[in-house]
């Protein structure tokens, strides 16, 4: 026997994405600043935990933002929002 096609279709449910509360402004946020080195120069940078961000928020190069599987790096130039259910859309400033 040859199949020529063969095809499924495959039904279930998906939980639906977390959505991050909006901003509520930046006091109380925990953030340290840390000395890095960057394309051979020193800068500080901020670092920021990825759990204490919230939706809208722009995060400016250079930064670090950890979490407990990942660090991302944000270089001078570049910035970081972050959506409603959490992603970071990074682009140049």
């Amino acid at each position: 026997m040859t199949f020529v096609n063969l095809r499924a279709t495959v039904v279930g449910v998906t939980p639906k994405a977390t959505l991050l509360p909006p901003l509520a402004g930046a006091s109380g946020r925990p953030r340290e600043v840390r000395r890095i080195f960057s394309d051979g120069r020193a800068e500080d940078a901020q670092v920021i935990h990825r759990t204490a961000l919230r939706a809208d928020e722009r995060i400016r190069g250079p930064a670090v933002i950890e979490q407990y599987d990942t660090t991302t790096f944000v270089p001078t130039g570049f910035s970081v929002t972050v959506d409603v259910v959490g992603n970071l859309i990074g682009e140049a400033a």
